[in-house]
């Protein structure tokens, strides 16, 4: 009974976590996406100028992209312990009353 407990407590935070998690894999993506730049050379002043505003505003959603993956990151650290600590709690029960070895 204490082990299937110990085993909801775990499924129950994995899955609080990996909610958060999935926000901040996807906005990572997308920074790093942003981060790419092609550098093919510019043939003319107009396609500079499309570039040099592409260029302002890469940057600036770059910056609310990390601002946003930190702030979930602050928002995933609570559940990663808690998650961390759910393991820990089924893996001494496990132990405690002989059951499967392992985490």
């Amino acid at each position: 009974m204490m082990q299937s407990l110990a085993e909801l407590r775990v499924t129950r935070s994995a899955g609080r976590l990996a909610r958060v998690q999935v926000r901040i894999d996807d906005l990572q993506a997308r920074a790093e996406a942003l981060r790419r730049v092609d550098g093919a050379p510019v043939e003319s002043v107009t396609e500079a100028r499309v570039r040099d505003k592409w260029a302002i505003w890469r940057a600036g959603e770059v910056v609310r992209l990390n601002g946003e993956i930190a702030r979930l990151e602050a928002q995933a650290q609570p559940l990663r312990e808690a998650n961390a600590r759910d393991r820990a709690r089924r893996a001494v029960l496990a132990r405690l009353l002989g059951g499967p070895r392992g985490i």
